[in-house]
């Protein structure tokens, strides 16, 4: 039997392991072609001997059994993945044909067009969100901890802005006041993710967030007690001021710390550093 033969025989024989696809049959075409470039290197090398060629050139291959696991294993999660995209879309058009049959339905019914269409924006933020939350659980087993705090950022906006929709529209007496809920929703986002950056051990962006939320918590406060009459516009300015003090002495504290761990660093690799 000649040498592309056998090839060919043996991964006929090694593919009979994984289901048959094209895919597989690519990959199969790729092997074997793969096989004949190391059979023609040996050749040119000065090796006549077609047994010992075969050999070799099977070797190359290495645990090609594992290989073939890992290569069908890669596929089902393709599989898997394109199957769960699938449920989500499907999930995701059911639940807002619900919502849209739901706010059709109120809207004849009670005649409130100008108010019931808050059924509709705030059921597609909550749907959002909850494609969002089942995509957690995900996000954490593959350590994709960026984009995870970029998930809690929209699912926190998604709330504050039906949040707010909702007290312009069934709140219209207190209309002047409703930009304060932006306010608040910034406190939020900063607190959210330094919380959820110090729990995934990305310390310096959590010391960032932190510094960030002083100044906002110091303005808002002093905003919204000013606004509602609680504390004089004049004096107490020196309430954000205050926050921009404290984010100063923390840096201060944290470079300080910093220096010193440094310096204890750069003091033990003196004791144990030698030349060579």
């Amino acid at each position: 039997m000649i040498l592309e033969q056998r090839f060919k025989k043996y991964l006929e024989d090694k593919f009979h392991s994984i289901k048959p696809t094209k895919e597989a049959m690519e990959y199969r075409e790729e092997v074997y072609s793969t096989l004949l470039d190391h059979a023609r290197n040996f050749r040119n090398n000065g090796e006549n001997n077609e047994d010992i060629i075969y050999d070799k050139c099977i070797d190359t291959l290495g645990d090609f059994d594992a290989t073939l696991k890992m290569f069908e294993q890669d596929r089902l999660n393709l599989k898997k993945a394109a199957l769960k995209t699938a449920q989500v879309l499907l999930i995701a058009i059911s639940a807002f044909f619900i919502i849209t049959v739901a706010y059709l339905a109120i809207s004849f019914v009670t005649k409130a067009w100008s108010k019931t269409w808050l059924i509709e924006v705030c059921g597609a933020f909550l749907v959002t969100i909850g494609i969002l939350c089942a995509n957690i659980p995900t996000m954490v087993k593959k350590k994709r901890y960026f984009v995870l705090r970029f998930e809690a950022s929209i699912i926190i906006t998604l709330l504050f802005v039906a949040l707010y929709l909702a007290f312009v529209v069934l709140i219209p007496q207190y209309n002047s006041r409703s930009w304060m809920i932006f306010l608040a929703m910034v406190l939020i986002l900063l607190f959210a993710d330094c919380a959820l950056a110090y729990s995934f051990g990305q310390r310096k962006s959590a010391f960032i967030d932190l510094l960030f939320l002083i100044m906002a918590l110091t303005t808002f406060l002093y905003i919204c007690l000013a606004l509602l009459g609680f504390i004089s516009w004049g004096i107490f300015w020196i309430l954000p001021v205050a926050g921009a003090a404290i984010d100063v002495l923390l840096v201060v504290i944290v470079f300080c710390l910093w220096s010193k761990k440094k310096k204890e660093e750069l003091d033990e690799k003196y004791y144990t550093t030698w030349k060579e």
